[in-house]
C-alpha cells in the first residue's frame, strides 16, 4: 500500500525508468516546480485527490509544458480512482485541455508512447550560468544568481547553487562565457560560501552571500567583507 505522494512518485520513477525512460524530479520553471518530467512528457503526479484537486492537476501539467517545452505532452497520474461518471467528465476535460489523465497502481503495467525529441542541450558540466525570468516565490531569490552545471537533461540542467542544487529548464539559464581566470575565482569563492553556508549564518551574512552570488567578479572590498565573514565564524 503506498503510503503517501512522495511515495508514490518514487515508485512511478522506478517504473518509467526500468522502461528506458530519462525522468528528472522537481524541475524549478518560470511558473512553479513540475513534478516530474521525462522524454516525451511533463507529469504532474497525484496521490489520492477530489475532482476538484484533478482540476488543478491539468492545469499545472499545462503550465509547467508551455514553461518548459511546448512540444512535451502533459500528463497527470494519480493513484485514486474516481466513480464512472465523474471519470467520464475528467477524460472529457482533460482531452479538450490537451492532457491526459492516468490511473495507476505500483505493479501494474503503465505504458506510454516513447517520442524522444532530441533536443540537444547546449550546456555542459561545469558550466557557469546566471539564471533569469523565474517567476515564483520559490525561486525569486534565485534570478540573476550563477550557478555551475552539474548535471544535463535534455531540458534541463541540474545546478549547483551556494545553498545545494536543484534542477532548472534549459531557458532559464544563460552561460556567463567567462575567461578561465574569472572561472576559477568564482569556483574559488563558490567554496568558501558553501562553507560558510553549513554555519547558521545571521540573516545579514546570509543577504551577503546571495548578493555575491549575482556577481560574476570580485572587488577587493567584497572580498574583504568575505574574510571577515569567515573569522566570525570560525571558517
Amino acid at each position: 500500500m503506498v503510503q503517501d505522494e512522495k511515495e508514490f512518485q518514487k515508485q512511478l520513477v522506478l517504473h518509467l525508468e526500468e522502461q528506458g525512460f530519462q525522468c528528472q524530479e522537481y524541475v524549478y520553471c518560470s511558473v512553479g516546480i513540475a513534478d516530474l518530467v521525462v522524454d516525451n512528457a511533463v507529469i504532474e503526479v497525484k496521490h489520492w485527490v477530489e475532482r476538484a484537486d484533478l482540476f488543478k492537476a491539468i492545469g499545472q501539467a499545462l503550465l509547467y509544458r508551455e514553461s518548459i517545452n511546448k512540444k512535451l505532452d502533459a500528463k497527470v497520474i494519480c493513484l485514486s480512482r474516481l466513480k464512472d461518471r465523474e471519470l467520464e467528465i475528467m477524460a472529457n476535460t482533460s482531452k479538450q485541455a490537451g492532457v491526459e489523465i492516468i490511473f495507476w497502481e505500483p505493479g501494474d503495467p503503465l505504458v506510454f508512447e516513447q517520442k524522444i525529441w532530441n533536443v540537444p542541450n547546449t550546456y555542459q558540466i561545469d558550466d557557469i550560468c546566471s539564471l533569469s525570468s523565474l517567476c515564483c516565490s520559490q525561486l525569486l531569490r534565485y534570478n540573476r544568481c550563477w550557478a555551475i552545471v552539474t548535471e544535463t537533461y535534455d531540458y534541463a540542467c541540474k545546478v549547483q547553487l551556494w545553498n545545494g542544487q536543484i534542477v532548472v529548464a534549459n531557458q532559464h539559464l544563460k552561460n556567463l562565457n567567462l575567461s578561465s581566470k574569472e572561472r576559477q575565482e568564482i569556483l574559488s569563492m563558490h567554496r568558501r560560501f558553501v562553507e560558510l553556508t553549513k554555519c547558521q549564518l545571521d540573516p545579514i551574512d546570509e543577504a551577503q552571500i546571495e548578493f555575491l552570488c549575482r556577481r560574476p567578479w570580485f572587488t577587493p572590498r567584497q572580498k574583504q567583507v568575505l574574510s571577515a565573514m569567515e573569522a566570525v565564524y570560525d571558517k
